[in-house]
């Protein structure tokens, strides 16, 4: 078993994973009649300072891949692309699965993003995956929660830690809109800090507009500011 760097040349194989487990690509994206060579286009001109591609082969056949990319948020947001990282799609072939493939390519993705200077990294995913993605070291919020964010307190406190940050001025503060649940099956998101951060991070409850909810409970996720260690979700 091999874990590469895809290539053009693999548009073919990813194309018959991704057809299989993510037959709702082409409605999210909008990316009408994917096809091979579409595809090695993607792969192709995704720039190599932003975004990532792995395959994993048994005997030159693709039967996993996985890849990282800015996030591109759906409405106006305080978080840049810049920060935020996103891992749309991970597939591993049937018959290859339960080997530690998935969780291999999820490590590349995660490791060259975080060489490329990513904050964070998220995806959304379905219930039945929530415990493979935790067990691999994602954090995971409740389905409904999503993640808004709020800037740091000033200059003079830049690397503030959570815990320096009262309830007072928590109360004082709002989360600014940020990423959403999903819906259409994938209503769980999940996350691992790559770098420190720079803006203050909440796990909030969204309507199923995508807008905040109002006097809900929100939580600060208890994440370094200053360090490069995976945070974990304050409940």
């Amino acid at each position: 078993m091999t874990i590469r760097p895809a290539t053009p040349a693999d548009a073919a194989g990813c194309l018959a994973l991704q057809r299989e487990y993510f037959p709702d690509y082409v409605h999210a994206t909008g990316v009408p009649n994917l096809d091979t060579l579409t595809l090695a286009t993607v792969i192709r001109e995704a720039p190599a300072d932003r975004s990532a591609w792995f395959v994993a082969t048994h005997n030159d056949e693709i039967v996993g891949y996985a890849f990282g990319q800015p996030w591109t948020p759906r409405r106006e947001s305080p978080f840049s692309s810049n920060c935020m990282a996103a891992l749309p799609q991970v597939a591993v072939q049937d018959g290859f699965q339960g080997h530690g493939i998935g969780s291999a390519l999820v490590t590349e993705v995660i490791g060259a993003m975080a060489h490329l200077g990513f904050e964070m990294i998220h995806a959304h995913i379905p219930a039945h995956l929530v415990r493979w993605y935790a067990a691999g070291g994602m954090n995971v919020l409740q389905a409904g929660a999503g993640l808004a964010w709020s800037e740091m307190p000033g200059p003079s406190s830049e690397h503030l830690a959570p815990t320096d940050w009262t309830a007072e001025k928590r109360a004082a503060d709002t989360p600014r809109l940020g990423i959403t649940p999903d819906g259409n099956g994938y209503d769980h998101i999940c996350f691992a800090q790559l770098a420190p951060l720079q803006k203050l991070i909440w796990a909030t409850p969204y309507s199923p507009d995508g807008n905040l909810v109002h006097n809900a409970a929100r939580t600060m996720l208890r994440l370094s500011l200053e360090g490069t260690a995976a945070g974990s979700v304050d409940s």
